[in-house]
């Protein structure tokens, strides 16, 4: 009586679910957000489309204009159509391919709605898993009443139907615990789905819920009791472990944090098991698992490649820099350090100062990058080498009297705010004077041509200033950057 009574209500979980997805399809179009569009872009990827591709056929269009007023619209910055963002970003969706391999199966039907067909589906399982997991504990009204009003709440009838994304990371987790509950009260044997559900959720979201997993296991091995001694020192050292990652604001999922912590981890289960039986189906499960984990996480160890092959060439950069210096250079000076550097995305895990460095330069090599291979790099390292240049040789406008015959000196007319204009100094600086009746920024360039330059202070109405530019080995002609009027005499 209570299976049938139970089948009955989820039925009206499901055509519940069923209404609210047939308004959604009619009075509105899917209101897609970046996350959806990462995943349209990833279906294009499993047609046959190169990655590049997909992101650039659905970050160029309307569908990516229509996120950027949605996401963007409160942020200074549009990050939705910035190709670096998006670039960036890539990497993060990387292990999501359930939703895409979906939305790219039912593409013979639905078409442009396909990806809104697939969380649809989603959508309709939530209600009946959150009213099985329920029943567990709880009557059946009050089961159906609470999993009725987590499917309506309009942050994941949003998500979950509009935007396409979340759906089937909410039915994979309700499905994850129904059946790590059934296998802790019932029979082991429902670790095998509790496994498949919890691999294909790898793939799904980010998988959040195997730690809350892995407590509700322990738990319940601590309610039987038997637990050796020793699982309370691996278990504390874990949670201090944990905690001092967590005080120190480091990423908990960094690759070095990861391997230690998984080692804990698998100390605690080995207690928890000990001299208990596992069944055969459990220990196939959890190999299975192990063998869907090992391609994520083997990817997982080359996460922190790219960063630190970034700030090895960043710093090559910047101590290209330091070596191009003819004169003395503050010892206690370090481009890692200097707020100009690091805003333009300079090295700063390994600020050494310029006098360790360059005794060290003097007995076992220069690390800098020859200049050569500097003016190769991309605009952002070379703005990095400007601005770690002007740090190291303290260039600033320095307060000069006019010189005896202004007029005669040349000038610039052109430049105003959001519209610069620049010139290249006579060799070893130039007199700078003020011809506008408001502030004149002045900026400073050599190897980012074509960028705004490095700011080194400005000129107050009627002011006069020095800029003196020391010679050097590199034939890369200096470029002062003005937004106002200026006169430009030689020194």
């Amino acid at each position: 009586m209570r299976a049938s009574t139970d089948l009955g209500r989820v039925v009206l979980l499901i055509a519940l679910a069923a209404v609210v997805v047939a308004i959604g399809f009619a009075t509105s179009d899917a209101a897609q957000g970046s996350d959806a569009l990462f995943y349209e872009a990833q279906t294009e990827e499993l047609e046959g489309a190169t990655a590049q591709e997909g992101r650039q056929e659905w970050f160029s269009g309307p569908e990516a204009s229509a996120a950027a007023v949605d996401e963007d619209e409160p942020e200074d910055k549009v990050r939705v159509l910035d190709p670096d963002w998006v670039e960036y970003s890539a990497q993060f969706y990387r292990r999501r391919w359930v939703v895409p391999a979906m939305a790219a199966a039912v593409d013979p039907v639905a078409g442009d709605e396909r990806l809104r067909v697939v969380s649809a589906a989603g959508y309709l399982l939530i209600g009946p898993l959150l009213f099985l997991l329920l029943r567990l504990r709880f009557s059946p009204r009050t089961s159906l009443l609470v999993a009725a009003a987590c499917i309506l709440l309009p942050p994941v009838i949003d998500f979950c139907t509009d935007r396409g994304v979340d759906s089937w990371g909410l039915a994979l987790e309700a499905a994850s615990m129904l059946f790590l509950a059934l296998a802790v009260e019932r029979d082991l044997v429902w670790v095998v789905p509790f496994g498949i559900a919890m691999a294909v959720l790898a793939f799904t979201r980010d998988n959040t819920l195997a730690p809350l997993a892995g407590i509700a296991l322990l738990l319940w091995r601590l309610w039987r009791g038997g637990l050796p001694r020793t699982i309370w020192i691996f278990a504390g050292v874990a949670l201090a472990y944990w905690s001092l990652i967590a005080l120190g604001g480091r990423a908990p999922d960094s690759s070095r944090y990861i391997f230690a912590g998984t080692l804990l981890v698998f100390l605690v289960a080995a207690d928890a098991l000990a001299g208990r039986h596992i069944p055969a189906l459990a220990a196939l499960a959890a190999l299975a698992l192990v063998a869907l984990a090992i391609p994520p996480n083997v990817d997982k160890l080359y996460d922190g490649r790219g960063p630190q092959l970034n700030d090895a060439t960043t710093s090559r950069v910047e101590y290209a820099m330091l070596d191009l210096v003819r004169g003395p250079i503050p010892p206690e000076y370090a481009p890692g350090k200097d707020e100009r550097v690091t805003d333009l995305g300079g090295s700063v895990f390994t600020p050494m100062p310029a006098g360790d460095y360059l005794e060290a330069a003097a007995r076992f090599g220069h690390l800098g990058m020859p200049l050569a291979e500097l003016r190769r790099q991309n605009l952002e390292r070379r703005e990095i080498a400007d601005a770690s240049l002007v740090g190291a040789l303290g260039l600033r406008l320095r307060p000069a009297p006019p010189p005896r015959r202004p007029a005669a000196c040349p000038s610039s007319l052109d430049g105003r705010p959001g519209h610069p204009v620049f010139f290249d100094p006579p060799p070893g600086g130039a007199l700078l004077g003020s011809r506008s009746r408001r502030p004149v920024a002045v900026s400073l360039g050599r190897f980012a041509s074509g960028g705004p330059g490095i700011h080194i202070g400005r000129l107050e109405p009627g002011s006069w200033a020095e800029l003196a530019l020391p010679a050097d080995d590199a034939p890369d002609a200096w470029r002062v950057v003005l937004n106002g009027p200026a006169y430009v005499c030689p020194r």
